[in-house]
């Protein structure tokens, strides 16, 4: 079938790849997930069709907490403010606010029980652990100006908000789900 196809394997395995995903998709809903749940793990680079499917009943019942909501912002506001940033080391001698070091030690933390969760498909446990940066975030964004002037303080704030939002992007893309 090599010479009878007019693709390359990459645009072939893509297309695979999205019908399976639209299919996933059909039978998820089908089962009474809500569409933002399935696209916010399927946004996340989900291929285990298992996994898909586990992520999405454990973001379901995550969703049901009533602390979602403003974990949810805060998750969108990390996604958001980390979108095209640079990935690079966060140096912590750059720190000027506690709130920046408790956000640090707290990201590295949660990212230890989020590996360790999805190493044995704890999904309802990487939620906690991503839970569980709500208040460090929350007053990280209350003190803290991101977006400062020295372009080192910048880099270095951006640096952190963009690991943890690689981490969050494990379990799900929460910048796709309405909180109002």
């Amino acid at each position: 079938l090599k010479d009878k196809i007019s693709r390359t394997q990459e645009e072939t395995a893509l297309e695979v790849l999205d019908f399976f995903q639209t299919r996933l998709q059909r039978l998820l809903l089908a089962e009474g997930f809500d569409h933002e749940t399935i696209t916010a793990v399927l946004a996340a680079g989900c291929r285990d069709v298992v996994d898909a499917v586990d992520k999405v009943q454990a973001l379901h019942q995550f969703r049901q907490s009533p602390e979602f909501p403003s974990l949810a912002t805060a998750f969108k506001r990390v996604i958001n403010i980390a979108q095209g940033a640079e990935p690079g080391e966060v140096d912590a001698a750059l720190f000027q606010y506690g709130e920046e070091n408790i956000l640090y030690q707290s990201a590295v933390l949660m990212e230890s029980q989020v590996t360790q969760a999805l190493e044995s498909r704890d999904y309802p446990g990487v939620c906690r652990a991503l839970a569980s940066l709500r208040g460090p975030v929350d007053a990280y964004f209350e003190k803290v100006m991101v977006m400062a002037e020295d372009a080192d303080l910048r880099r270095n704030r951006l640096a952190l908000l963009l690991r943890i939002s690689q981490t969050f992007l494990l379990m799900a893309d929460f910048s796709k789900i309405t909180t109002s």
